[in-house]
């Protein structure tokens, strides 16, 4: 009994095998379910977003304004105005301001700083003088260097007469200067260089702080002139004529 009953058990798994049915799934190992399902979100979970790489370039400098053209004071009006170019540091209503910010220039060049009041009534702060551009282009850059980004170059109309006590009250004369420095070690080295090149004498005069190389004196403007404009051609591009007026 029991053996047919084994026999017909047989005989109908292999009859199902036989009309195509599905076999049982393989058993599953405990945990590998969770694992694979824990697997599956990893890989369709959204991968982080990367930082966009145009963010990590630096950043464009803010265009630089245009600089201003020369003044139309650039015409002097007498011969005792001349144009040059100077650096203008920068313009205030406040005349302290105007002074503190030149001492503060005074102690990077040793180019003559100025404290003007403009006919408009501000206070404007110029650093050097030159006959030609150049020499303050090379200043201003150095001043936007050193923290002064509104310097630019300017071309202004400026006296060139002088009071000085190294000449009797009542009199004047007409000179050459060459050179302005506030230390009188420079002044005294480029009057030693400049008497190689000239017959007429040369002085090293201190003016308000500031020590000035000075070539011949004359009553008369016109030779003194001419000794400007051969200086000139012999490398020393801010000579100027001068008128001193004595105070001693």
């Amino acid at each position: 009994m029991r053996v047919s009953l084994l026999v017909k058990g047989c005989i109908a798994a292999v009859s199902l095998f036989a009309l195509g049915c599905p076999a049982p799934p393989p058993a599953t190992a405990p945990g590998a379910s969770d694992a694979q399902q824990n697997s599956d979100s990893a890989a369709t979970a959204t991968a982080p977003e990367l930082p966009d790489p145009r963010g990590q370039l630096p950043r464009t400098p803010p265009p630089v304004p245009a600089e201003a053209t020369d003044g139309p004071d650039a015409e002097p009006a007498t011969d005792l105005e001349s144009a040059v170019y100077s650096v203008q540091v920068m313009s205030s209503s406040s005349r302290d301001a105007a002074e503190a910010a030149a001492r503060q220039v005074r102690s990077l060049t040793s180019q003559p700083v100025e404290v003007v009041q403009e006919s408009a009534g501000a206070w404007r702060v110029y650093a050097g003088r030159s006959g030609t551009r150049a020499p303050m282009d090379r200043l201003r850059e150095q001043l936007i260097s050193a923290g002064y980004s509104g310097a630019w170059t300017k071309q202004r109309v400026v006296e060139t007469s002088v009071r000085d006590n190294t000449i009797p009250t009542g009199e004047s004369v007409y000179s050459v200067q060459i050179f302005v420095s506030s230390t009188p070690e420079n002044a005294g080295r480029v009057a030693a260089e400049v008497r190689s090149k000239t017959r007429l004498p040369v002085e090293v005069v201190e003016m308000d702080g500031y020590w000035k190389v000075f070539v011949g004196r004359s009553p008369t403007r016109s030779s003194i002139d001419a000794e400007r404009d051969a200086l000139r051609q012999r490398g020393y591009p801010d000579a100027w004529t001068y008128r001193r007026q004595g105070t001693r």
